[in-house]
């Protein structure tokens, strides 16, 4: 997706920080989709037969804090027009690290 639109170059031509960056970079990724199904589908093919690519899964991996992806709509829509450009199901999960120092409480 950084080929795509580099998020440093967002934030110095739109003058906005980084979490207004991502928000527009998302925004851009949704508009631009069909960019993204291209780029999955050759990962896909180099697979090489058709049981190998049945049995992949394609994960995207969303920098930056859970708020960027919870209150906008822009990864439901990526992956719901990836799903038939694929012929696959989407389904999402929010994963975070938490780093908790005890002795610091």
């Amino acid at each position: 997706v950084r080929e795509l639109v580099p998020v440093a170059h967002v934030m110095q031509a739109c003058a906005l920080g980084p979490n207004g960056a991502l928000v527009y970079a998302a925004q851009y990724v949704a508009a631009n989709v069909a960019w993204l199904c291209d780029r999955v589908t050759a990962a896909l093919d180099a697979l090489g037969d058709a049981s190998r690519r049945a049995r992949a899964y394609v994960l995207l991996d969303c920098a930056g804090q859970v708020e960027l992806f919870t209150h906008y709509d822009v990864m439901h829509e990526v992956a719901r027009a990836l799903e038939p450009w694929l012929e696959a199901y989407s389904a999402t999960a929010a994963l975070w690290q938490h780093a908790y120092d005890g002795e610091q409480y």
